[in-house]
């Protein structure tokens, strides 16, 4: 299971979010609050994840990996496009049509 530390307005989250939408990938929330009355991503437990205190922070089987472009390139790895890049409804109605090649291509 993914567990992603994230707050709701940080831009780095959201493009972390965005893909994880992308992929259909369900995903545990923990949201890290920065508000001046909760500092949550100094809380001890989160350094141990994250020593620098930024979000976003994504757990996957007992691996930690920080920085959104570095989560985005993890997700690409180990969750790879599905077939031809497409979503599987119009992947399936691209391979469907055209000439006998385009089926050797996309199965």
């Amino acid at each position: 299971m993914l567990a992603l530390y994230h707050f709701d307005r940080s831009t780095a989250a959201q493009k972390v979010r965005l893909a994880l939408a992308e992929k259909n990938l369900p995903w545990e929330s923990r949201c890290v609050d920065p508000a001046l009355d909760k500092h949550q991503q100094h809380d001890p437990e989160y350094l141990k994840l994250n020593p620098r205190g930024l979000v976003p922070t994504l757990v996957h089987e007992g691996r930690v990996v920080r920085e959104s472009q570095v989560i985005l390139e993890y997700l690409e790895d180990v969750f790879p496009p599905r077939r031809c890049g497409l979503p599987i409804r119009l992947n399936a109605r691209a391979c469907g049509y055209g000439p006998s090649w385009s089926m050797k291509v996309c199965t």
